[in-house]
């Protein structure tokens, strides 16, 4: 890790968020970052069965930062075993929007069972409310989870134009970078 960033930093946003943007922006600050991959689907699975395994205590070791599945689901033990890091939530500038572009988002890939696990349906199309529901409480689960602990928490909304100064600010970074903050997959 980059000496001057001290403490483990989790995106906690629920992906199409713009955890890929997050990603770049602390890989780009000097963290190792963790992103999604298999093992992001295989620990997706565990947090399902309500495991914290081996395995995912030695990505916690390996990386400084981590962004997308199965992190956000994990926010409230990962805050136990790393009392001193930081978390970001990612949020869209409205349910609604999000709702819009994990449609686009699930409608290229294929039907994935964590998509079932965590939102309580394959299809965000014929299941909306669903995954409105769960955008809206997860949201409300973190800032109720961190609300008596200022500075311990950064809510994130890029599509406001959030980026550099709150993220840097944030995390204790020596300097804002002045290159445009990352944009990836965060469209509609």
């Amino acid at each position: 890790m980059n000496p001057a960033l001290k403490r483990k930093v989790f995106g906690i946003g629920l992906n199409k968020t713009g955890t890929k943007s997050l990603g770049a922006a602390l890989s780009a600050l000097g963290y190792r970052v963790c992103s999604w991959d298999w093992r992001g689907a295989e620990f997706t699975m565990q947090w399902h069965e309500k495991r914290f395994t081996r395995d995912m205590g030695r990505v916690l070791e390996a990386y400084d930062a981590f962004e997308d599945l199965p992190w956000p689901l994990l926010f409230e033990q990962l805050d136990q075993r790393e009392p001193d890091a930081l978390f970001v939530l990612t949020v869209r500038e409205s349910p609604e929007r999000w709702l819009s572009s994990i449609q686009r988002h699930i409608a290229r890939e294929p039907t994935w069972v964590g998509h079932y696990l965590i939102y309580g349906s394959y299809d965000p199309g014929t299941d909306a409310e669903l995954y409105l529901s769960m955008y809206r409480r997860h949201v409300e689960r973190v800032t109720a989870h961190f609300a008596d602990r200022p500075g311990k928490l950064l809510v994130l909304c890029m599509d406001r134009g959030e980026g550099w100064a709150e993220l840097a600010h944030f995390v204790g970074a020596r300097r804002v970078p002045t290159r445009p903050f990352p944009h990836l997959g965060l469209h509609g």
